[in-house]
C-alpha cells in the first residue's frame, strides 16, 4: 500500500509534533530551578574558609571546632556536610566520624542527616552512623575516612 502525499505529509507533521512534545516534556522534567529547600534536592551547604573553621588542603580536611560551621560537630549528634570535599561528618557519642558523601548506589551526593541516618535524596538509600546500609537500593557501605582529634582540631584524611 502506497501512502498519498497528503497522508505522508500529515504523518510526518504528526511525528514531528510528537517528537517536539517529548523533548519539551523531557526538558521540563530536568528543570530543578526553584526547588531549593523543597526536599527534592540537597540544600546548599556552607562553604569552607573565613571563620567557618573548615580548611581543605588536598585530601585533608581540618576542622577547628570553634569555627562558625565546624562547631556543628563539636557536640554528640552534630552533623556537617562539606560539599567541596564530598564529605559527611558526624559526632557519634563524642566520637567524630567522617564518610564520603557519595552514595554507593548511583553516585548522588548525600547531604541529609536525620534520626541518626544519612539519606540519599536521589533514591532514598539510608546509612547509619557507621556508614552501613540500613535501607536500599544501595548495597555497599559509605567509604569511611581517617579522623584524628586533638582538642578542638580535627584532621580528616581521605585515604
Amino acid at each position: 500500500m502506497k501512502l498519498e502525499k497528503s497522508s505522508r505529509r500529515e504523518f510526518l507533521r504528526w511525528v514531528g509534533g510528537l517528537s517536539m512534545g517529548t523533548v519539551v516534556i523531557s526538558l521540563v522534567g530536568c528543570d530543578t530551578s526553584g526547588m531549593e529547600g523543597t526536599g527534592d534536592q540537597p540544600p546548599n551547604p556552607p562553604s569552607p574558609g573565613g571563620n567557618s573553621g573548615i580548611t581543605i588542603e588536598g585530601n585533608t580536611v581540618t576542622l577547628d571546632l570553634t569555627g562558625s560551621e565546624a562547631r556543628k560537630v563539636a557536640e554528640p549528634g552534630g552533623f556537617l556536610h562539606i560539599d567541596e570535599a564530598d564529605m559527611l561528618v558526624v559526632n557519634v557519642d563524642g566520637t567524630i566520624r567522617a564518610f564520603s558523601a557519595i552514595c554507593t548506589h548511583q553516585g548522588c551526593e548525600i547531604s541529609s542527616f536525620q534520626n541518626n541516618r544519612f539519606t540519599c535524596w536521589c533514591h532514598g538509600s539510608q546509612f547509619d552512623t557507621s556508614g552501613r546500609v540500613v535501607r536500599g537500593p544501595a548495597t555497599r557501605a559509605l567509604t569511611e575516612y581517617s579522623v584524628e582529634r586533638n582538642g578542638n582540631i580535627v584532621r580528616i584524611t581521605k585515604g
